[in-house]
């Protein structure tokens, strides 16, 4: 069995992908050692994730199995709402003929919450000031719960102090430069602690990928 990931992610042109691509391969090695590696295909937009994952779908071959990972952008009460559910309700997106369940999975409520299972490391790339307390913290140890607008606005106040330091004219948090490289450092078993979705991620692609031999 070969997994392939469709992801939402990487802007457009192929640095940009090829970042985000990086970062997603980094992460799951990371997450899932002994096992065969995942290929991820960044896809950019939200919407051309779905259009790749969809026509991927349609023309796989035997062995394969297609995913879909995108962000949920907002709250997701869990195990009230399937994920395909979900995106249907909020993306008009209908569950392809002879899809699973576990081929669609969401990154809640953005994949920067993931940075929040893992703050120290956070802390640590940007530096120049920057304290845990100054980024959101989960509550309960749940991850899924921060609203995504709470943590891009404490990035963004990071990347900029961290940038103003060096004196870069670039200013902000940038999903390519800094996202991804973060996506490569944060601890995979922080995030699947704090983040349910990325916990079924992750048992879903235990179950699908063989083991190295």
């Amino acid at each position: 069995m070969s997994v392939i990931i469709y992801v939402e992610g990487g802007g457009v042109g192929d640095p940009s992908l090829t970042k985000c691509r990086m970062g997603f391969v980094k992460f799951f090695e990371r997450l899932l050692p002994g096992k065969y590696h995942v290929k991820v295909m960044p896809c950019g937009g939200r919407n051309d994730a779905w259009k790749d994952f969809e026509l991927a779908h349609r023309s796989r071959k035997p062995g394969e199995h297609i995913m879909l990972l995108v962000d949920s952008e907002g709250p997701v009460e869990w195990g009230a709402v399937s994920p395909w559910d979900y995106l249907q309700r909020n993306d008009n997106w209908e569950k392809p003929e002879h899809a699973e369940d576990d081929q669609v999975h969401l990154m809640v409520q953005c994949m920067e919450a993931w940075f929040m299972a893992d703050r120290e490391t956070v802390v640590k790339y940007f530096g120049e000031g920057l304290k845990i307390g100054h980024l959101p913290a989960p509550v309960n140890n749940d991850v899924e719960s921060i609203p995504r607008e709470k943590i891009r606005d404490a990035l963004g106040k990071a990347a900029k102090r961290f940038h103003k330091a060096r004196g870069a004219k670039k200013q902000g948090y940038h999903k390519v430069q800094d996202g991804f490289t973060l996506l490569a450092l944060i601890d995979p078993k922080k995030v699947c602690g704090s983040s349910r979705c990325a916990g079924r991620l992750r048992d879903t692609l235990v179950r699908k990928l063989p083991d190295r031999r």
